[in-house]
């Protein structure tokens, strides 16, 4: 509540990859149609449905509002193939699209009112073109993955060591 008014808050998110598939949601369509992202390519039924998504989305949207209705609600897809298959995506504001610009083109023409962005992106060339050649989207987010804990593994181990070893420690 604190600072939900701040001008540098652009836009409110309830959640980043909450939809990968098979963690633990899961759909039919994973049978059919796989993303680029690893072990994505089955349809586990012993998983809790990915229409579940949408529901829990209507409910934190209507939460966010509640608390400041000035600023759009949004959340990172990491399995935009998946959810499009459910009323996940249709009740943000903004959709953003982890690591699936490969969905820009086809995603835009299927549902062109859709206000999308990468909110986890490559760092490449064509990643980056994907965003600057492209005016329906609005904009790209880089992870990192450096100076934390976390996703960073190795790099963030190599740094500490050579931070440590640069100031005279043994390792």
């Amino acid at each position: 509540m604190r600072d939900r008014k701040h001008p540098s808050v652009i836009m409110w998110s309830i959640g980043n990859e909450v939809d990968y598939p098979n963690d633990p949601y899961t759909h039919p369509i994973l049978a059919e149609e796989g993303i680029s992202q690893q072990s994505v390519k089955a349809y586990l039924e012993d998983h809790p449905s990915a229409e579940r998504l949408g529901d829990i989305a209507k409910e934190l949207v209507a939460a966010v509002k509640e608390a400041d209705n000035s600023r759009p609600v949004t959340a990172a897809l990491a399995g935009a193939v998946m959810s499009n298959y459910t009323e996940y995506p249709f009740v943000l504001d903004i959709v953003g699209y982890n690591y699936t610009e490969y969905k820009y083109d086809s995603d835009h023409e299927l549902y062109p009112e859709r206000v999308l962005y990468g909110s986890e992106n490559r760092h490449d060339l064509g990643a980056w073109k994907a965003v600057k050649d492209k005016e329906f989207i609005f904009g790209q987010f880089l992870w990192t993955g450096v100076d934390y804990l976390g996703e960073a593994h190795a790099w963030y181990f190599q740094r500490i060591y050579i931070r440590f070893t640069r100031f005279g420690g043994k390792h």
